[in-house]
C-alpha cells in the first residue's frame, strides 16, 4: 500500500504533531502512516483524506495490479443473508472472524452472485487479502471506497458514487447495488448489498443473524441511513 500523506503534508507546510492533532492521531502513528509500516482504520483514512481536501483513494493506492484468485464453481453458491450465521464460522478475514468485519467483503460477494458472476466467498476472502483490502490485519474490515478495485480486478462494468442524490437517481429496475453507510451516530460503517425490483428493494446482510434478505420500499430503506458511497454493478 502506497499513501502520498508525507506528499501532501509537506505541500501544506504542516508538521507531524498538526496532522495528528487534526485527525485525532498520534503523532508516531502519522509517521508510521508516512513510512508505509501502518495503515489507518477507515475512519481515520477518511479524516486524513478529508483534511487535505481529496479522496481516500487519491492518498492511499495498491502498489501492484490486482491478484484475482482462480476459480470454479461447484454449483452450491448461496447469497450471504447474515455473516454471523454458523454457515461462515469457521472463515477469517486478516486475522478476525468473518462476522466480526466481513460487512463490505459480503457486499461484493453478494452483488456479484446477483448479477450471476459466481466468485465463491472463501476465494473472495483470500482476494481481498492478497491486495491488501484489510484495515489493521481485518480489525477494521474494508474501506468500502476501495471495493471499485475488486471490479477492476475482475473487468465488471460498475459506477461508482460519492453523492447520494446521484446514486440514488441512477438506480434502475433490476439493479444490483452496493450502499455503505454510517449506522450508530457515524462510530461505525455497515456495507449492504441489494437489487430493486420495482418500488422495493432486496436487502442482503444487513444484521449478522439474518437469515433470508430483508424486503423494503426503497424510500424507507434510503431514507435516515447516511451516505459513504456506492456502487450499481449490473445497470
Amino acid at each position: 500500500m502506497k499513501n502520498k500523506v508525507v506528499l501532501l503534508r509537506k505541500q501544506n507546510k504542516i508538521t507531524q504533531q498538526e496532522l495528528a492533532d487534526a485527525v485525532g492521531l498520534s503523532r508516531q502513528s502519522i509517521y508510521a502512516i508516512e513510512k508505509g509500516k501502518f495503515f489507518p482504520t477507515v475512519d481515520s483514512a477518511i479524516k486524513i483524506a478529508e483534511f487535505f481536501g481529496t479522496s481516500v483513494e487519491d492518498v492511499f493506492t495498491l502498489n501492484d495490479n490486482w491478484l484475482v484468485t482462480p476459480y470454479v464453481s461447484d454449483g452450491t453458491e448461496k447469497p450471504i443473508f447474515g455473516q454471523g450465521l454458523d454457515d461462515y464460522s469457521d472463515i477469517k478475514y486478516g486475522k478476525y472472524s468473518f462476522s466480526f468485519n466481513g460487512g463490505e467483503l459480503a457486499a461484493v460477494y453478494n452483488a456479484m452472485l446477483l448479477s450471476g458472476k459466481n466468485t465463491g466467498l472463501r476465494e473472495t476472502v483470500e482476494e481481498f487479502e492478497n491486495n491488501n483490502m484489510t484495515v489493521l490485519n481485518g480489525l477494521g474490515g474494508t474501506d468500502p471506497k476501495r471495493l471499485f478495485e475488486y471490479f477492476d480486478g475482475h473487468d465488471v462494468e460498475y459506477e461508482r458514487f460519492t453523492e447520494k442524490t446521484q446514486f440514488l437517481a441512477s438506480l434502475s429496475d433490476g439493479c444490483v447495488f452496493i450502499y455503505s453507510y454510517y449506522s450508530n451516530f457515524k462510530r461505525l460503517i455497515h456495507t449492504v448489498s441489494g437489487k430493486l425490483t420495482g418500488d422495493t428493494v432486496s436487502i442482503y446482510n444487513l444484521e449478522n443473524t439474518d437469515a433470508a434478505e430483508r424486503i423494503y420500499n426503497k424510500d424507507d430503506f434510503f431514507s435516515g441511513r447516511s451516505f459513504i458511497c456506492g456502487y450499481i454493478v449490473n445497470k
